[in-house]
C-alpha cells in the first residue's frame, strides 16, 4: 500500500473510532441500549459498512487487486478477504443489483433515533450523530470508487442513490430537521469537503516531502527544495521564478500568471476597502499521470500563502481521494455526477502531455541533480525512445514518472557497464553513455 493510500485509511480509521466510540454510549442510553451485548451495535454497524463498501465496488461486476486491499485496510471484518469470499457475500447478501441503495440500514435509524432523544433533552450539536455515520459511508464510497484509479459511472450512481435514500430518511425522521431547526446537509458532498479537511489535519504536522509519485514529472528541473522556514523566505516573485524553471507547462504558466494577477488585485481592493463578491479559491488539477500536477499544486499553495489567502503554504497529497489532482476520464465523470461538485470548484487546470523533447529535457535535469552528465549520442537516443513510447499510445504512460523510471534503469546499467569494465575513474563515475541508455528490450 502506498503512503497516500495509507494516510487515507488512517482519516477512516479515525471516523470509525468516532462512530463505534458513539455506540459505546448509544448502548448505555434508556430506551436504546438495554437488552445489548457490549459491542453489539458497533458489529452491526461493521456489518451495514461492509455491505455498503462490497455494494459499491460491486457496481462494475469487476473486483480490482487494489480494492480488495483497500476494503481489507479498513478492518470491517476480522477475517482477510479475497476477490471470491466478496463476490459470494455480495452474492448472499443480495449487492450485486441496485436494492441496496434502497434500503436504509437499520443502525443508521438507531442513529436517528438517538439524535431525536438529544434534541428532546434540549442538546445541541455541531453535528447529528446521524450526519457522522452518513459521513462515514460516504467517505468510505469515495475511497473505495477511486482506489484503483478507474471510477466508473455505476460506482457513481450507486453512491448518489444510496446517499440520496440515507438524506431523505434522516430529513423526515430527525425531529430538528423536520422542524427546520436544523439544517441535514448533502452527506455526499459534505464528507468530499471532510475527507479533505481530516487528511490535511493527519498531514499537517509531517514534513513536506521531496518527491512524491506526481510532482517527479517536473520537480527533476526544478531547485531542490528546502525546509518550510526556506520557502516562508522565498518571495513571490522567486515562487514564480519556481514555475516558470518548470518543463513545458505553457498553459498552465500562462493560467497561474492570470488567476495571481486577479488574486493581488482583490487584495488591494480589500485593503482599500472597495466591495467585491465572493470568489471561490478551489481549483482542479487535470491531467494524464507525470505530468506536474502534484508540483504545480504545491507551489500554489506556497503562492496562496504569500498572498494571504492560505494560513500555512503546506500542500497535502491527498490522491484522487482528495478531488484535487485527478486523471482526466475519471475526474470528468465523478465531477458531472452531482452538480453541487462541479459548482464548488470552478477552476479547471488541464495539463497536457509532455512532448518527447520535453521528456529529454527532464531527463537531463535529474541527470544534473545527479551530478552526471550525458553524452550527446545518448541524449539522442533518449529523445528518440520516448518519441517512439509517445507514437505507441500506451494505455498506462506515465509521462515524467517514466522518465525518472528510465533514468533509474540507466544508472544500473551504468553501474554494471563501470564494474564489468573495471574502470572506475572520476570521468566514468559522472557519465552516463549510450549504452547505459539502451536497455536490452529496446
Amino acid at each position: 500500500m502506498n503512503e497516500n493510500r495509507r494516510k487515507f485509511v488512517e482519516v477512516l480509521k479515525g471516523m470509525d473510532n468516532t462512530v463505534f466510540n458513539l455506540c459505546n454510549d448509544i448502548q448505555n442510553m434508556p430506551g436504546i441500549g438495554p437488552g445489548l451485548e457490549p459491542g453489539d451495535l458497533a458489529k452491526s454497524v461493521k456489518m451495514n459498512l461492509l455491505q455498503y463498501s462490497v455494494f459499491i465496488i460491486c457496481s462494475d461486476s469487476v473486483i480490482s487487486e487494489d480494492e480488495v486491499e483497500m476494503l481489507n485496510a479498513l478492518d470491517l471484518i476480522d477475517a482477510p478477504l479475497t476477490q471470491a469470499l466478496i463476490q459470494k457475500f455480495a452474492a448472499d447478501q443480495h449487492l450485486t443489483g441496485e436494492e441496496f441503495a434502497g434500503k436504509v440500514p437499520e443502525t443508521f435509524k438507531v442513529f436517528t433515533t438517538v439524535d431525536n432523544l438529544l434534541f428532546a433533552q434540549h442538546k445541541k450539536l455541531d453535528a447529528t450523530c446521524t450526519e457522522s455515520v452518513a459521513e462515514l459511508y460516504a467517505c468510505i464510497g469515495l475511497f473505495l470508487s477511486l482506489s484503483d484509479d478507474n471510477i466508473t459511472e455505476s460506482e457513481i450512481a450507486r453512491m448518489i442513490m444510496f446517499h440520496r435514500n440515507l438524506d431523505e430518511y434522516a430529513r423526515r425522521s430527525i425531529t430538528e430537521v423536520v422542524r427546520g431547526e436544523r439544517t441535514y446537509p448533502d452527506t455526499l458532498q459534505h464528507a468530499i469537503d471532510h475527507f479533505k479537511t481530516d487528511s490535511a489535519k493527519q498531514n499537517s504536522s509531517e514534513k513536506e516531502p521531496l518527491a512524491s509519485e506526481d510532482n517527479t514529472s517536473s520537480a527533476a528541473d526544478a531547485p531542490a527544495q528546502g525546509s518550510a522556514a526556506d520557502d516562508d523566505d522565498k518571495s513571490l516573485d522567486e515562487l514564480l521564478a519556481e514555475l516558470d524553471n518548470l518543463t513545458g507547462l505553457g498553459n498552465i504558466k500562462n493560467e497561474v500568471r492570470s488567476l495571481i494577477n486577479l488574486l493581488r488585485v482583490r487584495k488591494m481592493r480589500a485593503e482599500r476597502g472597495i466591495h467585491q463578491p465572493e470568489m471561490s479559491n478551489h481549483l482542479v488539477f487535470i491531467g494524464n499521470p507525470g505530468t506536474g500536477k502534484t508540483t504545480v499544486a504545491r507551489l500554489i499553495a506556497k503562492i496562496y500563502k504569500k498572498l494571504g489567502i492560505l494560513s500555512t503554504g503546506a500542500f497535502v497529497e491527498t490522491d484522487r481521494s482528495g478531488l484535487v489532482a485527478g486523471y482526466p476520464e475519471p475526474m470528468e465523470k465523478f465531477l458531472n455526477a452531482n452538480p453541487g461538485l462541479r459548482s464548488r470548484f470552478n477552476k479547471f487546470l488541464y495539463f497536457q502531455d509532455y512532448t518527447a523533447e520535453e521528456l529529454r529535457h527532464i531527463f537531463e535535469g535529474l541527470c544534473t541533480q545527479s551530478g552526471v552528465t550525458l553524452d550527446p549520442d545518448a541524449g539522442d537516443y533518449v529523445q528518440s525512445f520516448f518519441e517512439k513510447r509517445i507514437a505507441s499510445h500506451p494505455q498506462n504512460f506515465a509521462n515524467a514518472r517514466e522518465v525518472r523510471n528510465y533514468f533509474e534503469q540507466a544508472l544500473g546499467r551504468q553501474a554494471d557497464r563501470i564494474v564489468a569494465d573495471g574502470k572506475v575513474t572520476d570521468d566514468e563515475l559522472a557519465r552516463v553513455t549510450l549504452e547505459d541508455v539502451v536497455s536490452g528490450s529496446d
